[in-house]
């Protein structure tokens, strides 16, 4: 009997830290994409000097958000996410154009990742 409780135990705690391991994910990333539309709005209504902050950042906070999301997340998901931030660094200094296909290639990255811990059938599979 007391084998049948530890079993238990022991898989309601791993059904707890799954959950608890998805939802960090899910907020984490919901975050990053709100600080990345705020550099979305800040680059339409601003110079790109003002953008500077939101820019510092979201950086500031992926880079503390890596390190969690490298150990619980597939890590080609992260590296990939990591690759595009690495490239908004300089296309931020300069006027460029494709700074704004980066930031949405940097979006589709960041649901990519955050819609990959959702535990629904097709993510299991």
């Amino acid at each position: 009997m007391t084998r049948i409780r530890i079993g238990i135990i022991v898989l309601a705690l791993l059904v707890l830290s799954s959950i608890a391991t998805e939802w960090y994910v899910y907020h984490e990333t919901n975050v990053l994409l709100s600080e990345l539309s705020q550099i979305e709005q800040a680059m339409e209504t601003s110079a790109l000097e003002a953008v500077q902050k939101p820019f510092e950042t979201f950086e500031a906070h992926w880079e503390k958000s890596e390190k969690l999301f490298s150990i619980l997340v597939w890590r080609d998901r992260v590296q990939q996410v990591d690759v595009s931030v690495a490239r908004l660094n300089p296309m931020r200094v300069e006027n460029c154009d494709e700074l704004k296909a980066e930031l949405a290639e940097t979006r589709i990255w960041l649901e990519h990742l955050g819609a990959g811990e959702i535990p629904l059938l097709r993510n299991v599979f």
